[in-house]
């Protein structure tokens, strides 16, 4: 499971009552932080799991353009870095860009939004074998159920295509995330991915390279540690829980906690337990909306 940075809450659209008005002007997000991840290696259990601590910035645009009276289109565009403490080959550059056609029937306040998306990524990193690039493409819906509690679920398809076949594969997923306003200073967000498909998984080889899958090679971000990294069939369930609090207009300080739990799924060829990880994810965020 990749890091991701930032507050689901916090970069969930809010959908203007009326879609046919002019243009909304361009919304510029700044966010810097740190994030402290106690399983960098995914590695399932033992001295294998070594933790790390990464710095992450990342500026984000995104803009509205009305089609009808009840549809527009979202565009988003992202660029950032993540560099990490101990595993320099963890660190990256991305950018990604992200098109949403979003219909809504009405205008009531708690008419749902249904969009359809597609979203690039880019990626390169320290670590020449996860150079590549990533293409999604889903279903969403979002809804106000009242002036504070609201929600947004997602369903989509995603590939991954790197320079080493290890690092490449695809997935199904199913997104959700839920917001509450405590206060107009605070938000608590909540949120749950459930991933199923290719699945990357880290150890020590025992008596050299164990033959657990078709694709894996030695792991060039753990050269050091002498570990493998394995490409296996499995599922991923990510769960975050985060609080954003505004200290001033337009500035915030963002804390969430994510858990991810990976298993591999059953193989006549390894005990799953061996290759399933978890982890989690510490971070804290400062974020300046332009």
């Amino acid at each position: 499971a990749a890091l991701a940075a930032g507050s689901p809450g916090l970069m969930a659209q809010t959908v203007a009552t009326d879609m046919a008005a002019q243009p909304e002007p361009t919304n510029v997000q700044f966010e810097a932080g740190v994030m402290r991840d106690n399983n960098a290696t995914r590695a399932g259990f033992g001295p294998a799991r070594i933790g790390d601590t990464a710095s992450f910035v990342s500026v984000t645009m995104s803009l509205a353009h009305p089609l009808t009276e009840h549809s527009r289109l979202w565009g988003t565009a992202t660029a950032g870095a993540e560099k990490y403490r101990r595993f320099d080959g963890l660190s990256r550059l991305h950018g990604s860009a992200e098109l949403e056609y979003q219909y809504r029937a009405s205008s009531h306040f708690d008419e749902p939004t249904f969009g359809a998306f597609i979203k690039f990524t880019g990626e390169e990193f320290d670590s020449d074998m996860r150079d590549g690039y990533r293409v999604g493409v889903g279903l969403s819906v979002r809804q106000s159920l009242n002036d504070r509690l609201s929600y947004s679920a997602s369903a989509s398809h995603n590939a991954r295509r790197a320079t080493d076949k290890v690092f490449s594969g695809s997935e199904n997923m199913l997104r959700g995330n839920v917001d509450l306003q405590l206060s107009d200073r605070a938000l608590l967000y909540f949120g749950a991915d459930y991933r199923r498909g290719d699945i990357v998984a880290t150890g020590w080889p025992d008596g050299g390279t164990p033959n657990v899958s078709n694709v894996f090679w030695w792991d060039d971000a753990f050269a050091a540690e002498g570990m493998v990294s394995y490409r296996l069939r499995g599922s991923s369930v990510q769960l975050t829980l985060g609080l954003n609090y505004t200290i001033a207009p337009r500035h915030s300080i963002d804390f969430s906690l994510r858990q991810i739990r990976t298993r591999a799924a059953s193989s006549p060829r390894y005990v799953a337990s061996d290759l399933s990880y978890k982890s989690s994810q510490l971070s804290v965020a400062y974020l300046f909306r332009f």
